[in-house]
């Protein structure tokens, strides 16, 4: 049983009365439970009772516990407020302070000093912070465990573990104490593991029973506090009991638990807002939902409360698929914060696709309520539609003529992003059956809904057939925009492959040249100078024939709204390694919406020696964009002279 956790203990205890349990449960905590309180008062007979205290607490409360990952947290705080409540009794505690026994001596006088206001520093953390420490230095897991029994990647735990230990540190630092963040480790690898002297500990690890014994005054004082009877009155309870036969102090043990009990209820039933009847464990789950604290309460797991993550997580798995869409349904009517909301809708509408796939349920079905939800959600932190990948997946490996039928005859979802996962994934399914099928369910779209279909992914691993079919549509908005997303997924292919598709289109050399960058891939701030010389050479090999110099201005072009800090540092080295004035002149006229390109641009389009390819690439990138005031006011302070000015830029008769 001593290998059991915490929790299957606390049910033990709770559901049989098992004492064994509790006893297990009492040595394996009461070293902390001792220590912590012993750090807090400096007296053995304050810390031995304040232990003893923190277990009658956990006694009655175990019920309510079991959710936690680990007691220590919860324990170590009960001990600190109990250790408080004796010291109030005690007119001395700064004297006694200074008399504290520390852990063993490691020579490190910081630690002497930081050792007596550890449990103060400790309770006032963050509830997570406290929980990776005592997870690290009570439990003794390692990070590596953590992750396999919490969730999560074992480098965010160290992550979560070295900034607790940092703000253990820092709130140290606060109250006058400076400690290195390597003598804190060691010191709480050694106070929090330290166990409670034999007696103490022999106290502690007796059974429920034998503890109720030694404590019983101690029980009914908390009973009769709790009913908040009169001093005088439990005076003479106490004195009454105190003569009573040991069967007759059983009973009242007993009659004081049950009580304790009672009044806990009832207190619970009152802060809910329900009746004062307690509601039977059969009928909980039929319970009414707050989403509103739901929604708090997920958003706090999601920023690490264990706790809160798994009474959370244990509450969505119990709700049944009917359930978790009603509340869906309902979140969108809430006022919610974004944070609040994508918290809230993203756990459960994840546990309903889980429900929708074991059971069956029909994909229109998640796919409807994808659409319903996708509005309200905040932009840019995932999209509920990875989480109804399997479901649409498989509505479209096995029926992708109904998922084409849905998407092309609900017309309303014309402008929606979201839906157009539905088309893509619908073609997707049709090619793999009959291509002649896929064309045809694409052909019968409008150019708006066709475009928005490539968007959506379709076409992915076939985009010379995208390419073709993209190529037919009439409206060249709608045509150009969607062959701009073949071609930047094109995954730097061939220069032959994206020659073909090209030399397919028949396009004009700026339309070519816009794909061809495309094509290239996208400059990252990691890339070094060789690496995008490369990409140029490429670009300029598979624009043979058309325009290489257009088209290597255009990915440089590319550069300056990747990585505007990087773009100077580029075109300097691309320019001594191939001096083409084409080039640049195209980069230059496409830097109209940049002021720190256009006050680049226009000293170095000095190098270009051809007057009018200078002229018009400047006029390009002066006028295309502003009027002709301002473009003057820009040319002057990107450093032209003024008689060029008013050649470039005449003022209006």
């Amino acid at each position: 049983m001593s290998d059991r956790p915490d929790a299957s203990l606390l049910e033990a205890w709770s559901a049989e009365g098992s004492e064994e349990a509790f006893a297990v449960l009492a040595r394996r905590y009461g070293g902390l439970l001792y220590h912590a309180a012993l750090r807090r008062t400096g007296r053995d007979d304050l810390a031995g009772e304040a232990a003893q205290n923190s277990l009658l607490i956990l006694a009655r409360k175990a019920p309510r516990l079991t959710h936690l990952p680990t007691l220590a947290g919860w324990l170590h705080r009960t001990a600190c407020y109990e250790a408080s409540k004796l010291l109030r009794r005690e007119s001395r505690h700064q004297a006694r302070m200074k008399h504290l026994p520390l852990p063993d001596d490691d020579g490190d006088s910081a630690w002497k000093d930081a050792a007596p206001l550890l449990d103060q520093a400790l309770d006032d953390l963050p509830e997570k912070d406290r929980q990776v420490i005592f997870l690290k230095y009570f439990d003794g897991l390692s990070f590596e465990q953590m992750a396999r029994q919490f969730g999560g990647e074992p480098a965010a735990w160290r992550q979560r573990g070295s900034r607790a230990v940092e703000r253990l540190r820092l709130s140290l630092t606060k109250r006058g104490i400076a400690v290195s963040s390597a003598a804190l480790g060691s010191g709480l690898g050694t106070s929090l593991t330290q166990a409670a002297p034999p007696a103490v500990a022999a106290s502690l690890g007796a059974t429920p029973a034998a503890v109720a014994a030694l404590s019983w005054k101690t029980l009914t004082l908390h009973s009769l506090h709790l009913m908040k009877i009169k001093p005088a009155v439990v005076i003479a309870a106490v004195l009454l009991l105190s003569l009573a036969p040991l069967g007759m102090q059983a009973m009242a043990i007993s009659d004081a638990r049950q009580r304790i009990a009672l009044l806990e209820s009832s207190n619970l039933v009152v802060s809910s807002g329900s009746s004062s009847r307690q509601t039977p464990a059969s009928d909980r789950s039929a319970a009414p939902v707050n989403l509103l604290v739901l929604a708090d309460a997920l958003l706090a797991a999601k920023e690490g409360d264990l706790v809160k993550r798994f009474t959370t997580e244990k509450k969505v798995e119990a709700m049944s698929a009917d359930e978790l869409e009603r509340l869906l349904v309902e979140s969108t009517s809430l006022e919610l914060g974004p944070e609040q909301r994508n918290a809230l809708v993203y756990a459960l509408y994840r546990q309903f696709c889980l429900r929708a796939q074991v059971s069956g349920l029909p994909s229109e079905r998640v796919v409807g309520l994808a659409l319903r939800l996708s509005p309200f959600m905040k932009p840019g932190d995932g999209s509920i539609w990875n989480l109804a990948g399997d479901n649409l997946n498989r509505w479209a490996d096995q029926n992708p003529e109904e998922a084409a039928a849905w998407y092309r005859e609900n017309s309303s979802l014309s402008r929606s992003a979201d839906a157009a996962v539905v088309g893509a994934r619908a073609f997707d399914g049709l090619y793999l059956r009959s291509p002649e099928d896929a064309a045809a369910f694409f052909r019968s779209l409008s150019d708006e809904r066709r475009q928005a279909v490539i968007g959506g992914g379709a076409g992915l691993k076939h985009p010379e057939v995208m390419v073709g079919l993209a190529g037919e549509m009439s409206d060249p908005v709608q045509r150009g925009q969607a062959l701009n997303q073949i071609f930047s997924t094109a995954g730097e292919r061939s220069t032959g492959e994206i020659r073909g598709w090209i030399d397919q289109l028949q396009p004009s050399n700026s339309e070519a040249s816009q794909w061809i960058s495309l094509a290239a891939g996208r400059f990252t701030q990691e890339m070094s100078l060789e690496q995008v010389a490369k990409k140029l050479d490429w670009v300029r090999e598979t624009a043979a024939g058309l325009d290489p110099s257009e088209a290597a201005g255009v990915f440089l072009d590319g550069v300056g709204y990747a990585v505007p800090n990087r773009v100077k540092e580029v075109l300097d080295a691309e320019w001594e390694r191939h001096p083409d004035e084409r080039m640049l002149a195209t980069y230059i006229s496409r830097c109209m919406f940049s002021e720190d390109r256009i006050l680049d641009a226009i000293p170095r389009s000095q190098l270009i020696t051809d007057r009018s390819l200078r002229d018009s690439a400047l006029q390009m990138m002066l006028l295309s964009s502003r009027e002709r005031e301002d473009a003057r006011e820009l040319a002057r302070k990107g450093g032209m002279a003024q008689e060029e000015i008013d050649r470039l830029i005449p003022r209006k008769p």
